[in-house]
């Protein structure tokens, strides 16, 4: 899928028109029309839509590795867990039955040793 189609698919589910892209980006109809027929967008008018529509380039390029697609929620869930404390990350490790990191181990220990 490229850059145009992907666009238009955000498009559908967020119920955005062409014509509210053309609108409020300045962009012709028959500009947007002919992106749609195959032609591409300039880097600049790529990233105006990219804005408009809050998402990132690794979200439409699928830059980042390994993680893959994402649902809504597992994202959310991920960046909880990456903003938590790391009693809550060691938690919901042990919640969820994961092995604790080499960098949890080494905190516990520190955290458990005694002074004096």
């Amino acid at each position: 899928m490229n850059f145009t189609e992907k666009i238009m698919e955000i498009m559908e589910e967020r119920n955005i028109t062409a014509y509210e892209i053309c609108k409020n980006l300045h962009i012709s109809n028959t500009t947007f029309s002919s992106w749609k027929k195959g032609s591409k967008p300039s880097v600049d008018k790529a990233i105006e839509i990219l804005r408009y529509l809050q998402l990132s380039a690794d979200e439409i390029f699928e830059l980042k590795q390994g993680i893959g697609n994402l649902s809504a929620e597992e994202q959310q869930l991920l960046d909880a867990y990456k903003n938590a404390s790391p009693g809550i990350q060691q938690a919901t490790r042990k919640l969820l039955d994961l092995p604790e990191t080499a960098d949890q181990k080494s905190e516990s220990k520190l955290s458990h040793s005694k002074i004096g």
